[in-house]
């Protein structure tokens, strides 16, 4: 058996558009990860009550069938219903303050220091364009 493991992030080397994306806990993956032991803490320090991902967990645990528990399972993101995505409304609410966020870049991102020698000011231009707006809108799909 080959042991091993190839990692590049959590969306395989295809980051989610910051637009598009759900900013919950699921991060734009759609799934939280959740412990049986958080939950059980979580019910303790509210006098009992249980965490609204206390019957999701249950579901996943149940749906596993027989297995060798270690407390972890993946429930449904309840922001974006396990897209990852949310719905064009917000993306276009969010947009004035991806414009914001883009703008502030312009500064870093236009310093001949934090560039490879040699570059022109149209290089650094166009490497800032993709940093702060480009690269969200190819990804907007995903």
């Amino acid at each position: 058996m080959d042991d091993t493991v190839e990692f590049t992030d959590r969306y395989g080397g295809r980051a989610p558009s910051w637009l598009r994306g759900c900013h919950g806990d699921c991060e734009a993956m759609g799934e939280v990860p959740v412990e049986l032991w958080v939950l059980q803490q979580t019910a303790a320090m509210n006098g009992g009550q249980a965490d609204p991902d206390a019957l999701l967990w249950l579901r996943a645990h149940t749906a596993a069938g027989t297995h060798d528990c270690d407390g972890w399972h993946f429930v449904t993101c309840g922001d974006c219903g396990g897209s990852g995505r949310v719905s064009w409304f917000v993306t276009i609410a969010r947009i004035p303050r991806w414009v914001v966020k883009g703008v502030r870049h312009y500064g870093w991102a236009m310093q001949p220091e934090t560039s490879p020698d040699g570059w022109t000011w149209w290089q650094r231009f166009g490497n800032y364009l993709n940093i702060a707006f480009l690269a969200d809108i190819k990804a907007r799909r995903r």
